[in-house]
């Protein structure tokens, strides 16, 4: 009787410790199930950018690594959520550039967030480029506003 005593003195706590320890990882999983955009809303999140336009990356990069808020990098592997930025010709001519981004959570592979599609003539005639127009549009008015607050 006092060695059953004895195991349930020394065992219990670490019993209770794991069932805490289990719950507060589960409470943590429904929380992000609840709002899967509250880690792209925090400074540090890791990102990586994929998309149809190579050039078209390389101005979203700029564009975010200005606001230093995502930590952008090279490899899926590393990130915790995927922007697909998606360019496409417009306007007459093709001259004109429509982009949005889709942005996939990659541990549950599902997408989080679609922006509405901007292109570079809604940003005014601040450059010559109107793909690098048509990104900032994208960054300063759908980017920044949902996420950058």
């Amino acid at each position: 009787m006092k060695l059953i005593l004895l195991l349930a003195i020394v065992c219990f706590p670490a019993m209770i410790k794991a069932k805490i320890s289990s719950f507060v990882d589960f409470k943590s999983q429904i929380s992000h199930q609840q709002d899967p955009l509250k880690a792209l809303k925090t400074k540090g999140c890791k990102v990586v950018i994929t998309g149809n336009d190579a050039n078209a990356q390389i101005h979203l990069r700029r564009e975010l690594e200005f606001f230093d808020v995502w930590m952008i990098k090279s490899n899926a592997s590393d990130a915790e959520f995927e922007i697909k930025l998606l360019t496409k010709k417009s306007g007459i001519a093709n001259a004109d550039r429509d982009v949005r981004i889709v942005i996939t959570d990659l541990k549950s592979g599902k997408e989080v967030y679609a922006s509405p599609i901007v292109n570079g003539t809604e940003y005014g005639f601040k450059t010559v480029n109107l793909k690098e127009a048509a990104v900032k549009n994208l960054v300063e008015n759908e980017i920044r506003q949902t996420f950058f607050k």
